[in-house]
């Protein structure tokens, strides 16, 4: 009986012992509360020093824990960086890059966009093992309240799926609920009122649910996931009082004003809800027990965060769009007012979450990339280095892609274009790969947060290890690349050629150029895909035989076409000398057109008006082209333009760029099925340059341009300044719909079996030496210099190198390696016997070709027989009088005004690059030597193409040509 009893009183205090430490050991697992925000900028809090937000709510949670300086999300957008997060995997791993859609596909492939994305991924697959699967095993109790945006669409945007919702994946308590977003009531018709009493804030019915989770009494550990749609758009404040109290606050000057407003409010009162949680976690008893984690999906959206001093926004992979805040508070256990800049990440969530809740992971064996970061959560010392990954195989934005910038700054307020992208931060070193031309660049964060100094030329070394650890590590996880549209241009088939042909732009009118007023992010993007050649020169510095020379590898004084043709209604039209170009050349498309090509020109022709009777002969469907839409002559007005279609002339509707454009675009898709040629000649930038677009303006509406000589005398700035703005803006709206024709060929799958050629007829001064205009230049200063025989006050006549050089840019895919440029001197005439080489068709024998192919060059391969020496004409007989030629050579130029030998010209580019000071009457023996080896070459050139100014000169007798 004794014995009977002290084993029943033995067994019990063994139990009641077991029992004791099950709930020690019960005590010792935290509860653990993750808030997750949505766009959320890592600048956005007070407590990470932003100016004028007041987050106080998240500020004392930042006292009273850790933050963290250098946390990321795993994507620099939603679905994949909640996807990561909740798995521990990277987006790569995961293959879930992107954000979820309403059904299968794909990316469309739109302008400018070379490879093609991979599939969507619509759901999270169930599979995966979540952080609340793995806590619900060690015996917690899962909940999750807001946005889960891991499934196709159910029913309605964002709509959880009774498949693949949060319920299916860990959480035993799920509640779906906008709380007081614009989600909830935007395009319902019931827009809740204005709340206007200053303190006050609209009931959030997703906090309070969340809020009521927390206040209940709990068995067991629990985890709980407040997921906020705040600050994501639309930024739609209901909160009066605020807005009034941030328009009170921010600088009347300050950028984006009006939208950072309201963003301002959203921050403040996303700040309120999260007070809300943790007063009722403090009400609950709760508060010494709990890990509380707060951050952010993704870095802020560009339209409304400041997102400085970062470089770049949501949607792209430098810091701005994923470097988020973290903070962490543990009491007793997370350090109080501690700050951590140890590099951690989105998928060290789980491992750490598992590890709290002692039933750590092994990340080999399940295949994660999170590491526990509970050391450092505890105030332990950072550990040693690792790599932390990124992988984003998407363009964005997926509408207007084609009109986003190109480049991507700081605080632009913009969304920029965003091309496929992967990187890699190792250390304070991060390096991001670029995959359409597989380019990297590499930052130093410790000095460079911003990412505004490449290092990848400086320190190679380095840039090739990150890479290859980048490259060996989405191997390894067996990532999912971008691939070329098309790798080979279909076998057997000439490949297309589109001609783009601008009126009037200059070399320096174009960003790559160095030029950085210039917004030509497309035309930059076309010759970074293929080669930019730095000296091409046309043989003359105005419309028409500028064209005449571009059409048939000639120079127009061999057709009797010296200065621009005036149309019947022009003031100089002299029906007694009007010209045109002969019907007996032969034009390349002629050329192309025999092999079988299919022709167009639209735009502008200029080479005779075929509207007046008997004139038919300088139609353009007379000189190669099977088909023609555009001008009747030489000018036009920017918008709702007079323009032939199907032979008939017309009034259009629109900007005349555009207009061209969506007709050059028909005419590709209609001829898609075999070779064509399409010439596509715009009249901008010639002035009168507007109107434009909106978006064309916009860069340049608060510009304040640096003029090229300032220091002119008498320079009218004023008027330069505002011409300048003009022109540039002309410019933009080329580039825009050079993008859109860029989209139109990616669309048609044509991209990689079309040769791109961009150049223009002549180029521009703009303030250069005192003048503006092109060969027939006009003075730029206030007050005119005096006339003088057969030159007007107004005029100067010229052939200085900003009038004579253009922007010259070559993409042929498989033919030209990316980034080429090309500094050896080219002309006009050269374009003729490369597109007809490029063709693979043969040039005529009964016409002769003065040009030379620029194939070699293209392909990196200059001839050792390559003439640098250029040599231009100008006969201008519409205004003033003046008979022009020159021979320049890499050195030195000669210029000879046959009819004002006043005004002949020296100028030696060793030490006078810009043409500024004539040293025709230097009296130097080196000066002297190149006057007459120049003058020289010009009599030769003058005898080899028969010019008639020679048999001019000859007779002594310069009348009109």
């Amino acid at each position: 009986m004794n014995r009977t009893f002290w084993l029943i009183l033995f067994s019990l205090a063994l139990c009641l012992l077991q029992s004791d430490q099950g709930v020690a050991a019960e005590a010792e697992r935290p509860n653990i509360l993750l808030i997750l925000v949505d766009d959320l900028a890592w600048s956005d809090l007070a407590c990470y020093g932003h100016d004028w937000h007041e987050t106080p709510q998240i500020d004392r949670l930042a006292a009273e824990g850790m933050r963290f300086t250098d946390a990321y999300a795993a994507a620099p957008i939603c679905s994949a960086s909640r996807a990561s997060l909740l798995t521990g995997k990277t987006p790569a791993r995961l293959r879930f890059e992107f954000v979820t859609k309403n059904k299968p596909g794909r990316q469309k492939q739109r302008a400018g966009q070379r490879l093609r994305t991979p599939p969507y991924t619509l759901n999270l697959p169930l599979e995966e093992t979540t952080i609340a699967e793995h806590l619900q095993d060690a015996g917690y109790q899962t909940a999750f309240f807001g946005k889960w945006h891991l499934n196709a669409h159910h029913r309605r945007y964002l709509g959880w799926s009774p498949t693949h919702g949060p319920r299916q994946q860990g959480f035993q308590t799920a509640v779906e609920d906008f709380g007081s977003h614009p989600y909830q009531y935007r395009g319902k018709g019931n827009k809740p009122p204005a709340i206007t009493q200053p303190g006050q804030f609209a009931r959030d019915s997703m906090t309070e649910k969340a809020a009521a989770f927390l206040k209940q009494k709990h068995a067991r550990p629990w985890f709980l996931m407040v997921s906020h749609f705040y600050v994501h758009t639309p930024v739609e404040t209901r909160h009066a009082w605020l807005l009034r109290k941030y328009e009170r606050r921010i600088s009347a000057d300050a950028p984006n004003r009006e939208r950072r407003v309201r963003y301002a409010a959203f921050v403040e009162t996303l700040d309120h809800y999260v007070g809300e949680l943790l007063a009722a976690l403090d009400e609950s008893g709760q508060r010494e027990k709990t890990c509380v984690l707060f951050t952010s999906d993704n870095g802020g959206h560009p339209g409304y965060a400041a997102n400085g001093p970062l470089r770049g926004s949501k949607w792209n992979l430098y810091e701005g769009g994923i470097r988020v805040p973290l903070i962490a508070r543990y009491p007793g256990v997370v350090p109080a007012g501690s700050k951590n800049s140890t590099p951690v990440i989105g998928y060290d969530l789980l491992p750490t979450f598992a590890s709290l809740a002692d039933q750590p992971v092994d990340p080999a064996r399940e295949e994660l990339d999170g590491q526990d970061i509970t050391p450092l959560l505890r105030g332990g010392n950072s550990p040693a280095p690792r790599a932390l990954y990124w992988h984003f195989p998407y363009y964005h934005p997926e509408r207007g892609y084609a009109d986003a910038p190109a480049e991507i700054g700081i605080n632009d307020f913009v969304t920029s274009q965003t091309r496929p992208q992967s990187a890699i931060r190792l250390g304070n070193h991060k390096l991001v790969l670029h995959y359409e031309n597989q380019r990297d660049e590499l930052f130093d964060l410790s000095s460079d947060v911003g990412e505004q100094h490449d290092l990848s030329r400086e320190q190679p070394n380095v840039a090739d290890d990150l890479k290859q650890r980048l490259v060996s590590y989405l191997d390894r996880a067996h990532a999912r690349r971008p691939t070329p549209v098309k790798a080979t241009p279909p076998v057997g088939r000439a490949p297309n050629i589109l001609f783009i042909y601008t009126d009037d732009q200059a070399p320096w009118g174009l960003g790559a150029s160095g030029y950085q007023q210039a917004h030509t992010p497309h035309l930059d993007r076309l010759a970074a895909e293929g080669a930019r050649l730095t000296s091409a020169f046309v043989t003359t510095p105005v419309c028409s035989p500028a064209r005449a020379s571009l059409m048939t590898s000639r120079y127009a004084s061999e057709y009797g076409i010296s200065d621009f043709i005036p149309h019947p209604k022009h003031r100089l039209y002299d029906p007694q000398h009007q010209v045109g170009l002969d019907p007996k050349s032969v034009t390349f498309a002629e050329v192309l057109q025999q092999a079988r090509y299919r022709t167009g020109l639209i735009g502008k022709w200029h080479l005779g008006d075929w509207t007046v009777s008997g004139h038919r002969k300088y139609h353009p469907t007379n000189h190669g082209f099977d088909h023609f839409m555009g001008l009747t002559g030489g000018g036009t007005t920017p918008d709702n333009p007079l323009l032939e279609e199907h032979g008939k002339v017309r009034r259009f509707e629109g900007l005349t760029t555009d207009i061209l454009t969506d007709h050059a675009i028909s005419f590709i898709k209609r001829n898609s099925s075999q070779p064509f040629l399409l010439c596509l000649h715009y009249r901008a930038p010639h002035g009168r340059w507007l109107p434009v677009a909106d978006e064309d303006w916009a860069p340049y509406a608060d510009l304040d341009p640096e003029l090229p000589h300032p220091d002119y005398p008498d320079l009218n700035v004023n008027l330069l300044k505002r011409k300048t703005r003009e022109y540039l803006a002309s410019i933009s709206g080329v580039d825009r719909n050079v993008g859109r024709l860029m989209g139109a060929l990616d669309e048609l799958d044509l991209d990689e079996n079309t040769v791109v050629i961009f150049t223009s007829d002549h180029g521009y001064n703009m303030g250069h030496n005192g003048i503006h205009h092109k060969g027939n230049g006009v003075w730029a200063t206030n007050k005119l210099p005096p006339a003088t025989p057969n030159i007007a006050s107004k005029y100067r006549p010229n052939l200085y190198d900003n009038s004579l050089k253009v922007p010259a840019i070559v993409r042929w895919p498989g033919a030209i390696k990316p980034g080429t440029v090309i500094t050896d001197s080219t002309i006009s005439l050269d374009w003729y016997p490369t597109v007809v080489e490029i063709a693979g068709a043969k040039l005529p024998k009964d016409h002769l070709v003065r040009g030379r192919s620029l194939v070699p060059l293209l392909r990196g391969q200059t001839p050792a027989d390559w003439d640098q020496d250029i040599y231009a004409e100008y006969s201008m007989i519409n205004y003033c009088r003046a008979f022009m030629r020159t021979y320049r050579t890499p050195r030195w130029k000669l210029v000879r005004d046959f009819l004002n030998p006043g005004r002949d010209e020296l100028y030696d580019f060793q030490a006078d690059p810009e043409e500024r000071v004539n040293l025709i009457h230097d009296d130097r023996a080196e000066v002297r030597r190149a006057i007459e080896k120049l003058d020289r070459k010009i009599h030769e050139k003058l005898k080899q193409i028969g010019d008639p100014l020679l048999e001019q000169l000859n007779a002594k007798s310069l009348s009109r040509p």
